[in-house]
């Protein structure tokens, strides 16, 4: 059996914050158990190339996200959520790092704002995609799991056996 040849790396610069984005900082990045059927350049995965993958991730970079802290605290963990959808079109949606979707307006999504995703130490990511995460409820009691979505998006996180509505966060104007 052959190996198979490893992925050429790149230097990017440091992702700057733009309205509607949250810088992340990448502590953690699930791979999923099909990257490779992703990421094979013969699969049915389209996306566009030169990108960082990625999958769920993240915690936000205060120091580039000051005035979001209202969204979360100092060193708190976030979930950041793959699925992007066009502000404009609920019907467009790309998976971040994973696939363009099928329309004009998913492959917009990833081949503008949202092309790279969380396999690198830092990335942006929509307002709407992240979950801010409660360390005590986390690494607590399973009845006291909760989360918080700026998005109002489900998500469910492995453990929890209560999920309540959440709160919809729209930044101000």
């Amino acid at each position: 059996m052959e190996a198979s040849p490893l992925p050429s790396t790149y230097q990017l610069p440091v992702h700057q914050r733009t309205p509607g984005s949250l810088a992340v900082k990448v502590l953690l990045a699930c791979i999923l158990s099909y990257a490779r059927e992703i990421y094979d350049r013969a699969s049915a995965y389209p996306d566009p190339t030169p990108l960082v993958p990625g999958s769920s991730a993240g915690r936000p970079d205060e120091k580039r996200s000051l005035d979001l802290t209202r969204y979360f605290s100092p060193g708190q963990l976030i979930l950041v959520n793959v699925t992007i959808y066009g502000r404009d079109d609920p019907t467009s949606m790309a998976l971040s790092g994973i696939h363009e979707g099928l329309n004009g307006g998913s492959k917009n999504i990833m081949r503008d704002k949202w092309r790279d995703s969380t396999y690198t130490e830092c990335t942006k990511v929509p307002l709407e995609n992240f979950y801010a995460l409660s360390k005590a409820r986390l690494l607590g009691k399973s009845e006291e799991g909760t989360w918080i979505s700026p998005g109002g998006s489900p998500c469910v996180v492995t453990g929890f056996s209560r999920i309540q509505r959440a709160r919809r966060y729209l930044p101000e104007s």
